[in-house]
């Protein structure tokens, strides 16, 4: 009886540990940057960077009608600052996880002059949420751009 017992208290602990929300502090944290390719044609191809996020308090995203930007990714090379928007990603109040896509345009993708046919792009990423609070800062691999 008491094996049982034990195998039936085990399951539940198991199961409860699958059903207790999740607490992470209410910055963001972005963890795990990627990108689609890692040698591309600058002003030809675009780029998909891709990241994780957790939020303890679930407020990362914009509301609906809002047109604030949050996402910002830093090219390293100019230190120039590109803002995108992340979608509404809802209300609630808990503890939230997922990941991010975002396409960067061909035409936001350059060399610097100068260049001996490549180049060599890597960005910085961070978020703010709707309660301005700023997430760490997370760098994606570094991309080599051929130039012409």
């Amino acid at each position: 009886m008491l094996p049982r017992f034990l195998l039936l208290a085990a399951a539940f602990a198991f199961a409860w540990s699958c059903i207790t929300p999740q607490e992470f502090p209410p910055e963001p944290f972005l963890k795990n940057a990627q990108v689609s390719d890692t040698l591309i044609e600058a002003g030809v191809d675009s780029l998909v960077i891709s990241f994780e996020f957790q939020d303890g308090d679930g407020d990362l995203g914009n509301k609906k009608n809002d047109t604030l930007f949050n996402i910002f990714l830093i090219d390293n090379r100019t230190g120039f600052e590109y803002p995108y928007q992340m979608p509404v990603l809802g209300n609630r109040d808990q503890a939230i996880t997922g990941t991010v896509w975002v396409t960067i345009d061909p035409f936001n993708i350059n060399c610097r002059p100068f260049n001996d046919g490549r180049d060599t792009l890597r960005y910085q990423i961070y978020v703010v949420d709707r309660a301005e609070n700023k997430s760490n800062i997370i760098f994606t691999p570094e991309v080599i751009l051929i130039c012409r």
